[in-house]
Protein backbone atom coordinates (compact mmCIF):
# COMPACT_ATOMS: atom_id res chain seq x y z
CA UNK A 1 0.00 0.00 0.00
CA UNK A 2 1.34 3.40 -0.70
CA UNK A 3 0.37 7.01 1.00
CA UNK A 4 -0.34 10.13 -0.65
CA UNK A 5 -0.96 13.40 0.35
CA UNK A 6 -4.59 15.31 -0.74
CA UNK A 7 -4.53 19.14 -0.73
CA UNK A 8 -8.45 19.37 -1.89
CA UNK A 9 -11.29 21.21 0.36
CA UNK A 10 -14.50 19.85 1.85
CA UNK A 11 -17.32 19.42 -0.08
CA UNK A 12 -18.92 22.64 2.22
CA UNK A 13 -21.30 20.85 4.82
CA UNK A 14 -18.22 20.08 7.30
CA UNK A 15 -17.13 16.65 5.53
CA UNK A 16 -15.00 15.55 3.16
CA UNK A 17 -17.27 12.52 0.75
CA UNK A 18 -15.04 8.97 0.13
CA UNK A 19 -18.49 7.89 -1.15
CA UNK A 20 -18.13 5.20 1.51
CA UNK A 21 -16.70 7.00 4.38
CA UNK A 22 -17.77 10.70 5.14
CA UNK A 23 -14.57 11.86 7.50
CA UNK A 24 -15.23 15.09 9.18
CA UNK A 25 -13.02 18.39 7.96
CA UNK A 26 -11.15 20.33 10.45
CA UNK A 27 -8.41 23.16 10.64
CA UNK A 28 -4.82 21.64 10.14
CA UNK A 29 -5.91 18.49 8.99
CA UNK A 30 -4.27 16.66 5.67
CA UNK A 31 -5.65 13.10 4.55
CA UNK A 32 -3.68 10.43 2.81
CA UNK A 33 -4.93 8.20 0.80
CA UNK A 34 -3.93 4.35 1.42
CA UNK A 35 -4.27 2.30 -1.95
CA UNK A 36 -4.28 -1.23 -1.99
CA UNK A 37 -5.35 -4.52 -4.31
CA UNK A 38 -4.95 -5.34 -7.66
CA UNK A 39 -7.37 -2.37 -9.05
CA UNK A 40 -5.48 0.38 -6.62
CA UNK A 41 -8.33 1.80 -5.48
CA UNK A 42 -8.15 3.81 -2.08
CA UNK A 43 -9.32 1.16 0.05
CA UNK A 44 -8.70 3.67 3.78
CA UNK A 45 -7.56 7.31 4.42
CA UNK A 46 -5.18 8.58 7.42
CA UNK A 47 -6.40 12.15 8.55
CA UNK A 48 -3.32 13.53 10.50
CA UNK A 49 -3.50 16.52 12.53
CA UNK A 50 0.04 17.83 14.47
CA UNK A 51 2.16 14.42 15.49
CA UNK A 52 -1.18 12.06 15.56
CA UNK A 53 -2.62 10.00 12.86
CA UNK A 54 -5.56 7.99 12.65
CA UNK A 55 -6.41 5.27 9.62
CA UNK A 56 -9.63 4.90 8.91
CA UNK A 57 -11.01 1.49 7.17
CA UNK A 58 -14.66 0.52 6.63
CA UNK A 59 -15.03 -3.49 5.90
CA UNK A 60 -18.26 -5.13 4.36
CA UNK A 61 -18.86 -7.88 7.02
CA UNK A 62 -20.77 -11.15 7.49
CA UNK A 63 -23.29 -11.50 10.36
CA UNK A 64 -22.14 -12.47 13.55
CA UNK A 65 -18.57 -10.39 12.73
CA UNK A 66 -18.40 -7.62 14.89
CA UNK A 67 -15.49 -5.07 16.57
CA UNK A 68 -15.50 -7.73 19.63
CA UNK A 69 -14.56 -10.53 17.70
CA UNK A 70 -12.14 -8.36 15.68
CA UNK A 71 -10.76 -6.95 18.77
CA UNK A 72 -10.10 -10.42 20.15
CA UNK A 73 -8.26 -11.04 16.60
CA UNK A 74 -6.35 -8.14 17.29
CA UNK A 75 -4.86 -8.76 21.16
CA UNK A 76 -3.80 -12.12 19.93
CA UNK A 77 -2.02 -10.83 16.12
CA UNK A 78 -0.05 -7.85 18.54
CA UNK A 79 0.90 -10.85 21.22
CA UNK A 80 1.69 -13.30 18.30
CA UNK A 81 4.09 -10.48 16.27
CA UNK A 82 5.83 -9.86 20.36
CA UNK A 83 4.08 -6.93 20.91
CA UNK A 84 2.18 -6.50 24.30
CA UNK A 85 -1.63 -5.32 23.72
CA UNK A 86 -4.72 -5.13 26.02
CA UNK A 87 -8.03 -3.68 26.30
CA UNK A 88 -9.68 -0.68 27.31
CA UNK A 89 -12.74 1.55 27.11
CA UNK A 90 -12.06 4.99 25.77
CA UNK A 91 -14.04 7.50 24.60
CA UNK A 92 -14.72 5.62 21.57
CA UNK A 93 -16.16 2.78 23.97
CA UNK A 94 -14.02 -0.56 23.56
CA UNK A 95 -10.52 -0.67 21.96
CA UNK A 96 -7.16 -1.96 22.32
CA UNK A 97 -3.65 0.08 23.36
CA UNK A 98 -0.70 -1.94 21.73
CA UNK A 99 3.19 -1.44 21.85
CA UNK A 100 4.23 -3.09 18.62
CA UNK A 101 7.66 -3.52 17.44
CA UNK A 102 8.74 -1.78 13.69
CA UNK A 103 11.92 -0.92 12.11
CA UNK A 104 12.74 2.39 11.11
CA UNK A 105 13.60 3.45 7.32
CA UNK A 106 17.54 3.75 8.94
CA UNK A 107 16.60 0.02 10.00
CA UNK A 108 16.72 0.62 13.32
CA UNK A 109 14.35 -1.62 15.91
CA UNK A 110 11.87 0.53 17.75
CA UNK A 111 8.55 0.02 19.55
CA UNK A 112 5.64 2.08 18.65
CA UNK A 113 2.31 2.86 20.70
CA UNK A 114 -0.42 1.74 18.08
CA UNK A 115 -4.38 2.20 19.85
CA UNK A 116 -7.10 0.76 17.74
CA UNK A 117 -10.69 1.67 17.99
CA UNK A 118 -13.67 0.53 16.06
CA UNK A 119 -17.46 0.24 15.71
CA UNK A 120 -19.55 -1.45 13.92
CA UNK A 121 -23.18 -1.65 12.01
CA UNK A 122 -25.61 -3.97 9.88
CA UNK A 123 -22.79 -5.34 7.55
CA UNK A 124 -19.95 -3.10 8.02
CA UNK A 125 -17.27 -2.31 10.42
CA UNK A 126 -15.24 1.08 10.68
CA UNK A 127 -11.69 0.48 12.42
CA UNK A 128 -9.26 2.84 13.14
CA UNK A 129 -5.89 2.88 13.96
CA UNK A 130 -4.13 5.69 15.97
CA UNK A 131 -0.73 6.59 15.80
CA UNK A 132 1.95 9.19 17.53
CA UNK A 133 1.11 11.00 20.42
CA UNK A 134 -2.47 10.30 20.44
CA UNK A 135 -1.48 6.84 20.38
CA UNK A 136 0.72 7.14 24.22
CA UNK A 137 -1.13 5.21 26.70
CA UNK A 138 -2.22 7.90 28.91
CA UNK A 139 -2.64 10.52 25.90
CA UNK A 140 -5.40 13.65 26.43
CA UNK A 141 -5.35 13.87 22.84
CA UNK A 142 -9.35 14.28 21.97
CA UNK A 143 -8.75 14.90 18.46
CA UNK A 144 -8.13 11.25 17.03
CA UNK A 145 -11.08 9.83 18.56
CA UNK A 146 -13.33 12.77 18.12
CA UNK A 147 -12.30 12.32 14.30
CA UNK A 148 -13.55 8.80 14.68
CA UNK A 149 -16.63 9.09 16.27
CA UNK A 150 -17.90 11.97 13.88
CA UNK A 151 -17.26 9.47 11.14
CA UNK A 152 -19.95 8.19 8.56
CA UNK A 153 -20.38 4.79 6.76
CA UNK A 154 -21.87 4.33 3.69
CA UNK A 155 -22.52 0.39 3.93
CA UNK A 156 -23.27 0.24 -0.03
CA UNK A 157 -20.10 1.66 -1.02
CA UNK A 158 -18.15 -1.06 -3.50
CA UNK A 159 -15.44 -3.58 -2.30
CA UNK A 160 -12.47 -5.48 -4.71
CA UNK A 161 -13.00 -8.99 -5.89
CA UNK A 162 -11.68 -11.01 -2.69
CA UNK A 163 -11.49 -8.47 -0.32
CA UNK A 164 -13.97 -7.31 2.30
CA UNK A 165 -12.46 -3.15 2.90
CA UNK A 166 -14.77 -0.71 1.12
CA UNK A 167 -13.32 1.36 -1.94
CA UNK A 168 -13.61 4.81 -1.45
CA UNK A 169 -14.02 7.70 -4.01
CA UNK A 170 -10.88 9.72 -4.04
CA UNK A 171 -11.78 13.38 -5.54
CA UNK A 172 -11.81 13.39 -9.74
CA UNK A 173 -8.15 15.22 -10.26
CA UNK A 174 -6.45 14.54 -7.23
CA UNK A 175 -3.13 12.64 -6.75
CA UNK A 176 -3.50 9.52 -5.40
Amino acid sequence: MTRHEVRWQHAGDGYFDLDGLKIPASEGVRLLPIVGGASGAVVAVTAVRGRTAIQLQAFHVSAGRSWDSVRLELLARVRRNGGTAEEFIGRSGPGVQARVPVVTSEGANKVQDVRFVGLDGPGWLLRGTITGTGAVPGSTDAWSCGMFDEVAVKSTALVEPGSSAMELQWPPGEAR
